[in-house]
């Protein structure tokens, strides 16, 4: 029984007691109707009754359990303690997504950055398949929304990037929002991938609220970005996407950093007296919750935005990339945490996050892409062990092998199986620390993993834009170091995948995840003709 209802039988509760204890002739004077006051919240105004204008919520919304709205005129005491609110039970996404934005006292952009992360973004990460995901996005993360900063700037800068799709990126757009019909057609027109084709006929909800021609955001050339004026700072982030974005990554990468350095009392002990820490174990589950989900979204951030930021292995081949991270090196970063993750949080409901990769499930069924790439490891072994006795580095380079492949065939059939195509995202993280050393020493089989990886994330379109992405980078990076190595294509294979992915006929389009069960790179022809 809701709040509601509980308060309404006991007011009916109280008024029959009152009828049996006083006589019947006994008759109160009518009652004088109340006034409705000017500033009442919009459930009393439409009840027609007294508003005590409580802040945050008055005292009938209070007991009723409603959302308190106040019109957008409220006075500048209102508002004034409305910025001044700190309590965690009014201030979490669902909240404000019911709420008008200035009575909750944050800006009309970010506003719409938590609508549309919580209507669009989440469908994007479950893809509408994973309920169990889904259901903490949007009921457990929000509850850290006013406790944590950093998740707060790793929500806004994932939801700021993804809207850059839904505009020209050529043009401004001074407007706040499309309606769903100019969203729908925009999705239909601009070439970012089937994955967010998908949402169209998914359950996902494109709505953004209302137009309002006060207020727009705007994506600028991204050549002309330094003719940006940038001495109003909070213009330029409530008014241009491209710096927003950017401002609320750069936000969430110094708290994550910052974070980073102050878990090593938490991360490896499962409560806070074994390493003498004064954190609580609340404090320990909302420090090692607020890791786990903001780092997820800080490396989906760096992997979907269409400038790589980071490349996906930085091989250190120039003066610039000397001393500059990688993609890798922040996904083996999240292993670790999640494997070294404080037994509190693997109790609660963002265990989703952590990685379950140490005991694999067999896959029965045989696919003829995985297939291939065992019989490349065997010819590997073959070259490196034939005629020398095996010593434990390189067993255990091969065990690596072996490992990567396996998540490989799980993440593969489960994309084929579930229609998940995510599953192959988190492939390359979780394969990341068993790669990473070999990748760096550009062991060959090592870099073909790798660019097996990048090439099904390519075909599953699980990228912002088609063709700029971290996984078209490594691969163009793989095909000129095969040409410059090797003097061309060390393997076949190679190239019929590569040609697959980057072929120039436009009709190419993965139309069903489980169509992937029928590449063969001995006749990519007839898969291409599959998906025409």
């Amino acid at each position: 029984m809701d709040r509601g209802s509980s308060w309404i039988d006991e007011t009916l509760r109280h008024t029959s007691k009152e009828l049996l204890i006083k006589p019947a002739w006994v008759v109160k004077p009518p009652k004088p109707k109340h006034r409705i006051t000017r500033n009442s919240c919009m459930s009393c105004k439409k009840l027609k009754i007294r508003c005590n204008e409580g802040i945050p919520r008055c005292e009938y919304c209070a007991a009723t359990g409603r959302i308190c709205n106040y019109a957008n005129s409220a006075s500048s005491k209102q508002k004034k303690a409305v910025l001044q609110m700190q309590s965690a039970a009014f201030c979490t996404p669902s909240t404000l997504l019911n709420s008008n934005w200035q009575s909750v006292g944050i800006s009309k952009f970010t506003y719409k950055l938590l609508h549309f992360f919580q209507n669009h973004c989440v469908d994007m990460l479950t893809f509408g398949i994973n309920r169990e995901l889904e259901k903490v996005l949007t009921i457990d993360v929000p509850g850290l929304w006013q406790k944590s900063s950093l998740v707060r700037q790793a929500m806004l800068s994932f939801s700021a990037l993804n809207l850059w799709p839904f505009c020209n990126l050529e043009d401004n757009l001074y407007q706040d929002s499309p309606d769903d019909d100019a969203l729908l057609t925009l999705l239909n027109s601009n070439t970012h991938g089937d994955l967010m084709k998908k949402l169209i006929t998914g359950p996902s909800s494109l709505e953004m609220g209302p137009i309002n021609s006060e207020n727009y955001i705007t994506i600028h050339k991204f050549d002309k970005i330094k003719d940006i004026n940038y001495d109003n700072e909070s213009m330029l982030k409530d008014r241009n996407l491209f710096c927003a974005t950017t401002g609320y990554f750069m936000d969430s990468l110094q708290q994550y950093s910052t974070a980073l350095s102050e878990a090593s009392s938490f991360l490896t002990a499962s409560d806070s007296e074994e390493t003498g820490s004064v954190l609580s174990q609340d404090e320990i589950l909302l420090k090692s919750a607020e890791l786990m989900i903001s780092g997820v979204l800080i490396l989906a951030f760096l992997i979907f935005h269409p400038h790589k930021l980071l490349p996906l292995v930085n091989f250190g081949e120039s003066e610039e990339e000397i001393g500059q991270t990688d993609v890798m090196a922040i996904a083996k970063g999240i292993i670790f945490i999640q494997k070294n993750a404080p037994n509190i949080l693997r109790a609660s409901p963002y265990k989703i996050f952590l990685a379950h990769d140490d005991v694999l499930p067999s896959i029965s069924r045989e696919y003829p892409l995985i297939e291939k790439l065992k019989s490349r490891l065997d010819e590997w072994v073959a070259a490196n062990f034939l005629g020398i006795s095996a010593n434990s580095e390189s067993l255990e380079l091969l065990e690596s092998f072996q490992k990567s492949i396996c998540l490989i065939e799980v993440c593969y059939n489960e994309c084929i199986e579930k229609c998940y195509p995510h599953r192959l995202f988190r492939c390359f993280i979780s394969s990341s620390p068993y790669l990473e050393a070999p990748v760096r020493n550009k062991d060959r089989f090592a870099l073909k993993l790798v660019f097996y990886c990048s090439s099904l994330c390519m075909i599953c379109r699980l990228q912002l834009f088609d063709g700029c992405s971290v996984w078209s980078d490594y691969m163009n990076w793989y095909r000129d170091y095969n040409f410059k190595t090797y003097g061309g294509w060390f393997n076949s294979d190679d190239e019929s995948l590569y040609d697959l992915v980057f072929r120039n006929d436009s009709e190419f389009h993965l139309t069903k995840f489980s169509n992937l069960k029928f590449l063969d790179l001995n006749d990519v022809e007839s898969f291409f003709e599959l998906n025409r």
